[in-house]
């Protein structure tokens, strides 16, 4: 008995250790989105990599590529969504999202969140990023034109982070509204 407490408590240390890590590499993805509107890239597939092993853990593989394919569908939705509105607004087919309107960093930042969430609390997340991010956006926009997304939502998913360390019933992988016939 004594041996599984010690290798429970293990577990939970490493998942901690884990968490600050994540914690302080999505912390240092804020601050340079927010100073300089770019981000190392190799942050990216840190964190990435860090957030699989976290879903995967609590998950376990089958749940989490299930999710992950579903929640990158709805990326790619909402990616083909937001090109076609542009290329509408603009009248022409060939537009430069990726230069002009949405930069690398938000994209690899939204791929990572793709890890961390059931498909319908990916999507509560991404719109509750995308409003605070309008507040934001106007609350600074006399200091720049851009928008520093992938910064607020890095800084975001910490708290929420964080706020489901100490409010244990709140799971990420659980939907977040209960779904009722």
């Amino acid at each position: 008995m004594g041996k599984y407490i010690l290798i429970y408590f293990t577990i939970l240390i490493m998942m901690l250790l884990i968490t600050l890590i994540l914690t302080f590499l999505l912390l240092i993805i804020f601050y340079q989105d927010w100073k300089s509107r770019a981000v190392w890239w190799p942050l990216f597939p840190m964190v990435f990599l860090i957030q699989c092993y976290r879903s995967i853990h609590v998950l376990g593989f089958n749940d989490f590529l299930l999710f992950l394919a579903m929640n990158l569908g709805i990326l790619l939705m909402q990616l083909t969504v937001l090109y076609f509105y542009f290329a509408i607004k603009q009248k022409e087919m060939k537009i430069p999202l990726f230069k002009q309107y949405l930069g690398w960093g938000d994209v690899l930042l939204f791929l990572f969140l793709t890890t961390a969430f059931s498909p319908l609390n990916f999507v509560l997340f991404v719109m509750s990023g995308l409003i605070l991010s309008l507040f934001l956006f106007l609350i600074i926009r006399k200091k720049s034109k851009t928008i520093p997304l992938a910064g607020i939502l890095a800084a975001e998913y910490v708290i929420f982070i964080w706020v489901t360390k100490f409010y244990l019933d709140l799971n990420p992988y659980v939907e977040l509204i209960p779904i009722t016939p």
